[in-house]
């Protein structure tokens, strides 16, 4: 076979693929990835059959999907349709302080969470600055880590980030409460006051549970509107993902999700 062999040290290769126990036989291709700074556009479509049974085709395939991409730049990804569970990696000559950053459209209203490790990482949220959700594409790259991202309701998105050798995270679909509440304040009075922050803080310690687990989604008028989410807590059952006690991660046999290529 040929191959053409990249000298560069700017790209990498994006990695990722389905957990969801269909994995084998869904199909969600074809997956647009693009960044039109770059004029890059690439289509993605699933691996051909693992198989080949004489005559027919087995009709198994892992869905997993790679795309080169070029490091400290933001890319949109968008299907048809989502795996509850996707789980994201990179690979290449990767420095510590290298990144690339998610874009990631859906097509349902839901919370999407991101894990590391089996760990849920804590959505970045709103700036109590700009009264927006955090915008991530302006951050510093020293505060990027892997896993890091911001839901927007609005656009129905998460961006997130991959940063550094070994990153391995997985995007998500929360299980979640939406709760939209009016407060008998004006908006004004409620930045000035409360701020998304400590209301998650106050209404936390009403219902005695984390902070973490509530996040901001949408402020507006009428009195004031807070759109926020409920997700899980961290001590949710963990039995869908594949570490051991201490976190880290596991081979599995062929039947499973068999991790990314090096």
């Amino acid at each position: 076979w040929n191959a053409l062999k990249c000298q560069s040290k700017e790209y990498a290769l994006m990695v990722f693929e389905s957990l969801d126990s269909d994995r084998w036989e869904r199909l969600f291709s074809p997956i647009y990835i693009y960044n039109e700074e770059l004029q890059f556009n690439n289509k993605l479509n699933t691996h051909r059959d693992h198989d080949w049974n004489h005559f027919y085709t087995s009709m198994r395939r892992l869905s997993r999907f790679g795309s080169i991409i070029k490091k400290g730049y933001t890319y949109e990804v968008r299907g048809n349709t989502w795996p509850n569970t996707l789980q994201y990696t990179w690979n290449g000559d990767l420095a510590e302080g290298d990144y690339v950053l998610f874009r990631q459209h859906y097509t349902t209203p839901r919370k999407i969470g991101v894990k590391k490790q089996g760990n849920v990482i804590p959505d970045l949220g709103y700036d109590e600055n700009t009264r927006l959700p955090v915008n991530i594409e302006g951050l510093p790259a020293e505060s990027l880590h892997c896993g890091t991202h911001v839901y927007l309701k609005a656009e129905q998105s998460i961006i997130f980030a991959l940063k550094g050798p070994g990153c391995l995270i997985r995007v998500y679909l929360q299980d979640t409460i939406e709760v939209s509440m009016r407060l008998e304040m004006d908006v004004e009075t409620f930045w000035s006051d409360t701020g998304p922050t400590r209301f998650s803080q106050r209404l936390a310690a009403v219902l005695g549970i984390n902070p973490s687990r509530i996040v901001v989604v949408d402020i507006r008028e009428g009195s004031t509107i807070v759109d926020f989410y409920i997700s899980e807590g961290d001590d949710e059952d963990e039995s869908d993902e594949t570490g051991d006690s201490d976190g880290n991660q596991e081979e599995e046999d062929d039947e499973g999700s068999s991790g990314v290529p090096t």
